[in-house]
């Protein structure tokens, strides 16, 4: 649980360096907060309550009382459909309040982390998209974040971005949670089979980023190996229901009518992140295996 402010205030009564982690309820932000926990690593986790990231004034205020030493921005704008109808929301929340923040902290000689998503890309690269390949967003979701991205290292050429894709973690609010609940209610299920890239774990993407926080500029980071998205429903009930596989069918995503545009393929490629950290990324599958069998069989069939 992220602290209240009450305890924020308390924290905040030590001398010594604490890491800011913004946009607390998100999946990536409690991933932050249970390993910061687990390590006894001083940490403030704030929503848009406590500080409201869109107006300077009050970043500024929180940063002037708090003895912030890093900054790890988990807060966006991510419902790639609402997108395309809240587009002053979207670019304010993805673009930017992340611009301004990081010329607040490169003034201020504060360290930052972004995180940014496969959706700046489309198209189709063998091996997956690099860091330097060029960015090819559609959508608004997708566009303002690669906005963001842009403001993100202009502003700071000392920031680090960290790129992910097809995130899951605890919770249902996200495709592997879905799909298990749909399985779990014996339902049939149809699943984009045309959309490739590669799903990532929360609390990986935690490690990782610890481990290369002294980085700058961008860096990309998700599981090994390219699925689609029906290739991850059919593996997520070949383990936990096999007995339901029959019902996971394919689809087009133009079958589905849904205007939104979307990256076909988004893959991206993780060989910086493994040459820096000298370790080489676990496949999306061995990954899923174990969240699957440390996640508790709700419903047996």
């Amino acid at each position: 649980m992220a602290p209240s402010r009450k305890i924020v205030e308390e924290e905040c009564m030590d001398s010594s360096k604490i890491v800011w982690v913004v946009g607390k309820h998100g999946m990536l932000a409690r991933a932050f907060a249970q390993f910061f926990q687990e390590k006894d690593i001083k940490f403030i986790a704030t929503g848009k309550d406590e500080v409201d990231i869109t107006c300077s004034a009050r970043v500024e205020k929180f940063l002037n009382v708090n003895p912030v030493g890093l900054v790890i921005n988990c807060a966006a704008y991510t419902h790639v459909d609402g997108a395309e109808k809240e587009r002053a929301k979207a670019k304010c929340l993805n673009s930017d309040a992340p611009t301004n923040l990081s010329k607040i902290l490169k003034k201020r000689g504060i360290n930052f982390i972004h995180f940014s998503t496969d959706f700046v890309f489309n198209g189709f690269k063998e091996g997956g998209f690099t860091e330097e390949d060029e960015t090819r967003a559609q959508g608004e979701y997708g566009k303002t974040k690669l906005q963001g991205d842009f403001g993100v290292l202009r502003e700071n050429p000392e920031a680090l971005i960290v790129r992910v894709s097809w995130l899951y973690g605890p919770g249902e609010n996200h495709f592997v949670g879905k799909i298990l609940k749909k399985l779990q209610n014996g339902e049939n299920l149809t699943v984009v089979d045309d959309h490739q890239g590669s799903l990532t774990l929360a609390s990986d993407v935690v490690q990782a980023v610890w481990k290369i926080q002294e980085q700058k500029g961008i860096i990309h980071f998700s599981g090994r190996g390219v699925s689609s998205w029906y290739d991850v429903a059919r593996f997520i009930a070949s383990k936990t229901y096999p007995e339901l596989i029959e019902r996971v069918k394919p689809i087009k995503y133009a079958s589905l009518g849904i205007l939104t545009p979307r990256p076909f393929f988004s893959y991206l490629n993780c060989s910086k992140y493994e040459k820096i950290s000298g370790e080489k990324i676990a496949s999306w599958q061995d990954t899923l295996s174990k969240f699957l069998e440390e996640r508790p069989r709700c419903v047996q069939r």
